[in-house]
C-alpha cells in the first residue's frame, strides 16, 4: 500500500468538552504539517468558540493552504466574526453541520439551535463566503436525505456532504443496515440526476456499488485532536504520536498508524474496487469490535473491459492541474484529496508540461506508452491540453 511521509488533507479538532490547546501549541503543529499537508479542515465542538482562534487561522494562512471551517453554526457574533475572516487570503469554504431540514428533526437528534443555524449560514452567504453542509445519516433521517439535500440548496449551499454514522451499536442515532442502505441509494440516484451531493465517508463498495471513493483516512488524510495527538481519522480514538512531542512523518509512519493502515480483510486484496475502497471504514471497527468493517460483503468482481477509440492531436502540450510533493518511491501528484504516485522514471515526461512540447515530441521522446500516461492523468483531471502557445494565464 502506498504511504506517503505525511498526511495530503488534515482536520483539525481544536475543541472538546475538556477544552483545547492555546494557539502557540496549534501554531506549531501547523507549522510542522504545513509541509505536507495540501489542505486543511477546521472542525471540533463549535471551533469558532476557541479563545484565540483568529491566531490559529492567521498560522494557516501563513502556509498558503487552503483551509475550511466545520461549524455547527452556533455564533455569538456572526458580523464581527465574518469581518475578520474576510482578512485572511486562504479562507476556502464553510461546511455546516446540517443535521436536518426541520427543527423537529434537529431536537430529535439532539440538535437545539437549528434557528441560529440557519441565521448564521446566511449570514455568511450574504458576505459572499462559499458554504457547504455535511449531514450524518442516522436512524431519524436516513428517509428525509433528499428534503435535506433540497433544503441545503435552498438556502444556498453549493454543495451537501452526507457522512455514515460511526459509533456504538445501540445508540439511538444509529441507523440499521436497511435504513442505510436506503439512504445511500437517495445519495445515488440524485448525484445521476445532477444535485451536487456527495458520500462523505466509507460506505463499502461491495455494501453499494457507487462512484464514491472509500476510506482514505491514515493513507491520505488524518485528524489532530484537541491535545495534539495525531489520529488516522476524527472518528478513531487511537492516537499515533503526539506532534508536540513527535514529527510528522515519524508519526504517520508509527507503528499505530501501520496497525491502522493493515486492518483490511484478505478478501479485500481481491475486489475490483480495492484502490476506492481499501477495506471499508476502519473506525467502524474500533467502535464495533471485530476484524473488519460490518458492512463488507463479497468483493466485487472486475467489469468487462471496454476500449475506448481515443485520439489525441500531436499538437496538444499537455498542462499540469495538480501540486507535486517529493516521496521516497518518486513523487505524488496531489490534486485536492486525490493523490497518484508516480516513479522517478517519469521525472522526465513530466518535467514537458510546460505549455510548449506537444504530445507529438514527446511520444518521439519517449514512445507510446508515454502517451498512455499522459491519457491517464487526463481522465483524471490531473492535466488538461492546450495548442501549443496558447496563453496560460487565464486557466
Amino acid at each position: 500500500m502506498l504511504e506517503l511521509r505525511g498526511p495530503v488533507s488534515i482536520e483539525l479538532l481544536l475543541r472538546d468538552a475538556q477544552g483545547g490547546l492555546p494557539a502557540a501549541d496549534w501554531v506549531g503543529i501547523i507549522h510542522k504539517l504545513g509541509e505536507y499537508v495540501n489542505e486543511f479542515r477546521i472542525a471540533g465542538e463549535e471551533p469558532v468558540e476557541h479563545p484565540e482562534l483568529f491566531e490559529i487561522l492567521a498560522a494557516l494562512d501563513r502556509t498558503r493552504k487552503f483551509f475550511h471551517l466545520v461549524t455547527p453554526g452556533q455564533w455569538s457574533d456572526a458580523e464581527g466574526f465574518l469581518g475578520k475572516l474576510r482578512r485572511l487570503s486562504y479562507f476556502g469554504s464553510f461546511v455546516f453541520e446540517f443535521p436536518g431540514h426541520t427543527a423537529e428533526l434537529c431536537q430529535e437528534q439532539g440538535f437545539a439551535g437549528h434557528a441560529r443555524q440557519v441565521s448564521s449560514l446566511q449570514k455568511a452567504l450574504a458576505s459572499a463566503f462559499e458554504v457547504n453542509t455535511r449531514t450524518r445519516i442516522t436512524r431519524q433521517n436516513c428517509e428525509q436525505v433528499m428534503e435535506i439535500a433540497e433544503e441545503a440548496f435552498r438556502l444556498g449551499a453549493r454543495y451537501a456532504v452526507f457522512n455514515r454514522y460511526v459509533g456504538p451499536a445501540d445508540s439511538p442515532l444509529a441507523p440499521d443496515e436497511h435504513q442505510l442502505l436506503r439512504a445511500v441509494e437517495q445519495i445515488h440516484d440524485m448525484r445521476q440526476f445532477g444535485y451536487n451531493v456527495a458520500l462523505g465517508n466509507c460506505v463499502p463498495n461491495c455494501f453499494h456499488l457507487s462512484d464514491s471513493y472509500g476510506c482514505m483516512a491514515g493513507i491520505l488524510s488524518g485528524a489532530v485532536d484537541p491535545r495534539g495527538n495525531l489520529l488516522p481519522c476524527s472518528g478513531s480514538t487511537r492516537p499515533a504520536a503526539n506532534l508536540l512531542e513527535t514529527g510528522v512523518t515519524e508519526a504517520w509512519r508509527s507503528e499505530e498508524m501501520r496497525r491502522w493502515r493493515a486492518i483490511m480483510p484478505p478478501s479485500c486484496q481481491d475486489c475490483s474496487r480495492v484502490s476506492y475502497c481499501p477495506g471499508g471504514c476502519r473506525a467502524a471497527v474500533e467502535h464495533l469490535g471485530g476484524t473488519q468493517d460490518p458492512l463488507i460483503r463479497a468483493p466485487v468482481p472486475p467489469e468487462e473491459p471496454t476500449l475506448h477509440e481515443v485520439t489525441l492531436e500531436e499538437e496538444l502540450c499537455p498542462i499540469p492541474r495538480y501540486a507535486v510533493r517529493e516521496e521516497d518511491f518518486g513523487w505524488a501528484l496531489v490534486r485536492g484529496n486525490q493523490v497518484i504516485p508516480v516513479s522517478h522514471k517519469a521525472g522526465a515526461i513530466l518535467e514537458t508540461f510546460d505549455g510548449k512540447v506537444d504530445l507529438g515530441e514527446i511520444e518521439r521522446r519517449f514512445g507510446p506508452a508515454a502517451l498512455s500516461f499522459i491519457y491517464s492523468l487526463y481522465v483524471r483531471s490531473f492535466v488538461e491540453f492546450r495548442q501549443a502557445g496558447a496563453d496560460q494565464s487565464s486557466g
